[in-house]
């Protein structure tokens, strides 16, 4: 008769030298009735001392009844279920997707909708282009000088600054222009002569292009209280070497400004009049005045030289005057 053991894990009565518990399935590990090493239920021999182990029928006929549960289970197990579930997802929607374009085909089309237009549309606004002119006014000459003046007026709209001058029998002719489009206007005329009568034209063009000139008018320049009078102070007559071109001769000496206004050094002329030795009659040399200052207040000095011939007489007469009265 054969010795049984209880089930360590569930109790149930095992023979001895079965590999597994046929209640349970737990499997079971023996030792060696020689050395007493462990062996499996499956060996055949002792791997540590070589005795050869033998067991009932019952024990091969358990192992393989063991063997062929854990195969089925395992091949069970590798058979996953998700690629079944993904096909037949796959298949339901190709036969979704078929019905619904299937309706679609048997729909009747719809007619289309024509909406009213009720939104009043709005008319489209012309602009008109800007043929007006603009409207000069409030001319006036102010900070007149004894050489210069400033010519200022208004316009209703945003132009360009021009001024046109002419003296007494002489054409208009345009001074500088300023293109800035502003509506107080402003135009410096300077250089002017002294004791003159001008007459100007102001004119202003909008950025349309539009202009506007106004009436000619005068305007008198330098003719305040006063006289304009230059003097020669004083003369020098004198030899100088300038190798290796030799002697040169000079006349040298100040004039004075002895009137009531400013004068400008380019309206003075001074002119010297000399007797050179071996020539018949007399000639007139004009002087050149130093360039700074370029004016002369009244009373002040101003230097002024002249290169004459060799053998000048020392005898000669220097004479001034203002000139572009």
């Amino acid at each position: 008769m054969q010795n049984l053991f209880s089930c360590y894990k569930c109790g149930a009565q095992t023979s001895i030298g079965d590999p597994f518990c046929r209640q349970c399935g737990e499997k079971f590990q023996y030792s060696c009735p020689g050395c007493n090493s462990k062996v499996n239920a499956s060996d055949k021999t002792c791997r540590n001392c070589g005795n050869t182990l033998s067991w009932s029928s019952r024990q091969q006929q358990a192992e393989k009844e063991y063997r062929e549960p854990e195969s089925a289970n395992r091949s069970q197990q590798s058979k996953s279920p998700v690629p079944l579930l993904l096909g037949l997802i796959i298949i339901i929607v190709v036969i979704g997707a078929g019905i619904y374009f299937l309706i679609k085909l048997l729909e009747k089309p719809n007619q289309p909708i024509i909406a009213e237009n009720v939104t009043p549309s709005k008319p489209v606004e012309q602009i008109a282009p800007d043929t007006t002119p603009p409207q000069i006014s409030d001319i006036k000459v102010i900070n007149v000088n004894y050489n210069s003046v400033e010519i200022q007026w208004i316009t209703d709209e945003l132009s360009t600054s021009l001024v046109y001058l002419r003296q007494k029998g002489d054409y208009l002719q345009p001074t500088s222009q300023k293109e800035a489009m502003v509506k107080q206007h402003s135009i410096l005329l300077p250089d002017l002569k002294i004791k003159t009568s001008y007459f100007y034209k102001v004119r202003s063009m909008d950025p349309a292009g539009n202009e506007t000139i106004s009436e000619e008018k005068p305007f008198d320049i330098g003719m305040q209280p006063g006289t304009t009078k230059v003097e020669v102070l004083d003369t020098r007559w004198s030899s100088e070497e300038h190798p290796p071109g030799g002697t040169r001769t000079y006349i040298k000496g100040q004039i004075r400004n002895s009137g009531d206004l400013v004068l400008r050094v380019k309206d003075i002329e001074v002119t010297v009049r000399i007797e050179v030795a071996g020539k018949s009659g007399y000639s007139e040399v004009v002087a050149s005045l130093d360039s700074y200052p370029s004016e002369i207040s009244p009373g002040s000095v101003h230097g002024f030289s002249a290169m004459v011939p060799n053998g000048t007489s020392p005898d000669y007469t220097v004479t001034a005057r203002v000139i572009n009265q």
